[in-house]
């Protein structure tokens, strides 16, 4: 939260990068890791080996789409210091 807030003013003039990058890290976790974590945490009794290949499969969905949302949002960030 502090590393956020000191990246904010740092680039108070493109805030939309700071945005993007929490935005993708705090979706791709939300959406998609944490809820799967859970289930095959409180369901591992119950859950079949079906279920357990899906959780993990949309845990690595969620892994790759926020790695890949912070990586466009770097790429982004150096483009636009480097025009300047």
């Amino acid at each position: 939260m502090l590393t956020t807030a000191g990246i904010a003013i740092a680039l108070k003039d493109d805030f939309a990068y700071v945005s993007a990058i929490v935005g993708s890290i705090g979706s791709s976790t939300l959406g998609f890791i944490l809820p799967c974590i859970f289930h095959l945490v409180l369901c591992k009794d119950s859950s079949t080996t079906l279920t357990r290949v899906k959780d993990c499969l949309f845990i690595a969905f969620g892994i790759l789409g926020g790695v890949i949302g912070v990586a466009v949002t770097i790429q982004q960030i150096v483009e636009q210091f480097s025009k300047s």
